[in-house]
């Protein structure tokens, strides 16, 4: 899990907690976990969701609904995951090989 400020260009600042979840004993999982820290990064919404890789990342309707967020926040949220996550990066390195 990594903290990150994820400022889209839109004017708006997004205090966001990302990352892969450890299974039971520390083992890897293929859940991911976004934490969207509202009000200063004192509190907030998060949504977890199981990946694999031909699985394609959540899109913004359901990240909407499963967080409880507005439609445009939940746009920006999936922005920040399509640019991080490990499959969309991975793709992005060998596409530049």
């Amino acid at each position: 899990m990594k903290q990150y400020t994820y400022e889209p260009g839109n004017a708006t600042r997004y205090h966001l907690v990302y990352g892969r979840i450890e299974g039971l004993g520390g083992t890897p999982a293929n859940d991911y976990l976004i934490a969207w820290l509202k009000d200063g990064g004192s509190g907030g919404t998060a949504m977890r969701w199981a990946h694999w890789d031909d699985m394609p990342t959540p899109g913004w309707v359901y990240i909407s609904e499963k967080m409880g967020i507005r439609e445009a926040d939940a746009k920006a949220i999936a922005m920040f995951i399509e640019a991080h996550h490990p499959t969309r990066v991975r793709e992005t390195k060998e596409s530049e090989g």
